[in-house]
């Protein structure tokens, strides 16, 4: 199992703590101050992913996860409404992902793997 660490910016300090707690323990977990490959993106002034995360899965994730602790995804309705959401987020990254292989310089493999 691994642990992703989410926390809003003003929380970054506290979060480090458990962070650090958390790898001392042996924990496999992910945290983006730990992150070199992002921390080097953002020291370099190229924020796309970080605006893919904030603008675009965050709200997604924000939303669903609430739902899915409180139960509520048992619901016929809702499981529909989270396949539309998660329909509607996945043309979303599609289109960022031909950008970001732009950027990168890289192929984009969205014709590979777009079913």
């Amino acid at each position: 199992m691994k642990v992703f660490l989410s926390h809003q910016k003003r929380d970054r300090d506290e979060a480090a703590k458990i962070a650090a707690f958390l790898r001392k323990c042996g924990i496999d977990m992910y945290f983006d101050e730990f992150d070199r490959e992002l921390q080097a993106a953002l020291a370099a002034d190229n924020p796309k992913a970080v605006v893919i995360l904030n603008q675009r899965i965050r709200p997604f994730t924000a939303k669903w996860h609430r739902l899915s602790v409180a139960g509520e995804l048992e619901s016929p309705d809702r499981k529909k409404e989270f396949r539309d959401d998660l329909e509607s987020l996945q043309e979303v990254l599609r289109g960022y992902t031909g950008l970001l292989a732009t950027v990168a310089n890289v192929e984009d493999i969205t014709a590979l793997t777009d079913g």
